[in-house]
């Protein structure tokens, strides 16, 4: 149960305006706490130096985590992978950045106010990690459900308004080639369900006699969809996922955003959550 709450998909937060904010939330929160509880021996010293001591952990705490959310992820290709996001990754990282405040904060007070204990280095981010990860916990999975429900309602208002119009009609028997590892291949246009880029390769799968087939190919997936550029069936939902929405027969969803079933696939295909409002036109089309 645990394994299957903690692996969950949750939403990677992409907007750099937003991670911002929460930067500077995160970094006034610190000050109101150091501020009004004092701890860290912060009772030892004066009033003006506690403000500036607080205002100086504040201010560390928003160079983490705008570290941690615009930084990091440009070196760490794992925060950028949205597909695999999870709620145990978003609590994770979140503590992460938590236990990190708390060590450079406890480090800063113990040059700060003078009092060299085990306490400021050792016990502050042990103790405040232990604190706030219940209401990290809490507050990843309530989230996750509400996101969750909300978006499912509108993935079925979308199903609701698809249009199952063909788009390839007028195209139905023109070949499509490919280069594969195997050489040339062409196939038919109409047969071509998606593309998908892996770690390793990218593939075009397609159906043929009624079954799905998969082809490796020896060219991009940017290269590829330009050699369905001219077919307007062919949709880039995803920076990894190119899918022929003649194939879409509803939309379902998790935290992370759509998903697009598909005829006779059991695939579900992700849509990124920055295009949700043009993928729900382009199906309403």
């Amino acid at each position: 149960m645990f394994t299957k709450i903690a692996n969950t998909p949750y939403p990677l937060l992409q907007n750099k305006l937003i991670k911002v904010g929460i930067g500077l939330s995160w970094g006034l929160f610190v000050i109101f706490i150091l501020f009004f509880f004092k701890p860290l021996n912060l009772d030892t010293i004066n009033i003006t130096e506690i403000l500036s001591f607080a205002i100086k952990g504040g201010i560390i705490t928003s160079f983490i985590i705008l570290f941690n959310t615009l930084l990091l992820p440009e070196f760490f290709v794992p925060m950028r992978n949205e597909m695999e996001w999870t709620i145990k990754k978003e609590v994770l990282f979140i503590l992460w950045n938590v236990l990190l405040i708390a060590i450079l904060v406890a480090f800063y007070s113990f040059f700060y106010v003078g009092l060299y204990n085990l306490y400021n280095v050792l016990l502050f981010p042990i103790i405040s990690i232990f604190a706030t990860a219940p209401f990290v916990i809490t507050y990843v999975i309530l989230n996750e459900k509400f996101l969750n429900k909300t978006l499912n309602k509108e993935a079925d208002a979308i199903s609701n308004s698809l249009n199952y119009k063909k788009r390839l009609t007028n195209q139905q028997n023109e070949l499509v080639k490919f280069e594969t590892t195997d050489g040339v291949k062409n196939i038919k246009v109409i047969d071509i369900i998606f593309l998908s880029e892996t770690k390793k390769y990218v593939a075009v799968y397609f159906f043929n006699n009624g079954l799905m087939n998969e082809l490796k190919l020896k060219m991009s997936l940017k290269d590829a969809r330009e050699q369905l550029r001219k077919y307007t069936a062919f949709y880039r939902c995803q920076k990894k996922w190119v899918i022929n929405l003649d194939y879409v027969t509803s939309v379902s969803a998790n935290a992370r955003g759509y998903l697009l079933n598909l005829k006779n696939c059991s695939i579900r295909v992700p849509v990124s959550r920055s295009l949700t409002n043009e993928i729900t036109n382009r199906l309403a089309k």
